[in-house]
């Protein structure tokens, strides 16, 4: 069973204790409208780094697992407050893009709709990794707030189609080395780095490739453009190429 199935399992049980009946149209997108503030002051905080603001949300009676760590969420408040000099606290993450699922006028559950990553701000601007992002909500006296957090840095399953391996193709640059060009032919992509001959790409669960000894992850904005690529070694090492150019070989 994964962890998603397990928070919306957790999430019904939570319903019970919750206001019954059966969830109107205007109830829907008025749950939808109040958790998207939340969503966006939770993006504007981790823009600017700020773990102590992006923790606000969660109720101290909560939750927070991480790759199957899990402690209090009021014990993960309380470490980001304690330590904002920390690697967590010292990151960039992109904009959470999430799916709604509403449950009851006082429940719901948002799911990762786009992959996101955590990237070092310091010179080497680094990312650390690449995630996914699973929340249950609960509607509070204060507004809509997190009952459970979970964060997984395990790929989402969904087959690569031609037409979303096409928006993969493009130009992607580093600081640590040479150009990349993402190019399709015949169903499939291929990388070049630098000028070398085109390597293929092998498919694992979109976003995620391969490449002899290095797993390529696709980075995606919140529109769904393509915001890099991100290269983990056989080694545990990685480097992060911004995308300059798109369409590429297509």
């Amino acid at each position: 069973m994964t962890m998603r199935v397990i928070l919306i399992s957790v999430a019904f049980v939570v319903t019970a204790c919750s206001r019954q009946g059966r969830v109107t149209e205007t109830e829907r997108r008025e749950a939808i409208a109040g958790i998207s503030v939340v969503v966006d002051s939770m993006n504007a905080a981790w823009r600017r780094a700020d773990f102590v603001a992006s923790d606000r949300p969660l109720l101290d009676e909560g939750l927070t697992t991480f790759n199957g760590f899990r402690e209090p969420s009021a014990a993960s408040k309380a470490f980001d407050l304690n330590h904002p000099t920390s690697n967590f606290a010292g990151q960039y993450i992109s904009d959470y893009t999430p799916r709604y699922e509403v449950l009851t006028p006082d429940l719901a559950v948002t799911s990762s709709e786009n992959d996101f990553a955590r990237i070092a701000l310091d010179s080497t601007r680094q990312p650390m990794q690449v995630a996914l992002m699973t929340l249950v909500w609960k509607r509070t006296s204060d507004g809509w707030r997190i009952l459970y957090y979970h964060e997984s840095t395990r790929p989402k399953a969904r087959e690569a189609s031609g037409e979303l391996l096409a928006r993969y193709t493009g130009t992607y640059r580093r600081t640590d080395g040479p150009d990349l060009r993402v190019a399709m032919a015949r169903g499939a992509l291929s990388v070049t780095i630098g000028r070398g001959q085109p390597v293929p790409l092998l498919p694992f669960t979109d976003p995620n490739f391969g490449m002899e000894d290095t797993r390529v992850t696709f980075v995606r904005n919140r529109d769904g453009t393509v915001h890099g690529v991100l290269l983990i070694r056989g080694d545990g090492s990685s480097s992060y190429a911004w995308r300059v150019s798109a369409a590429a070989g297509r």
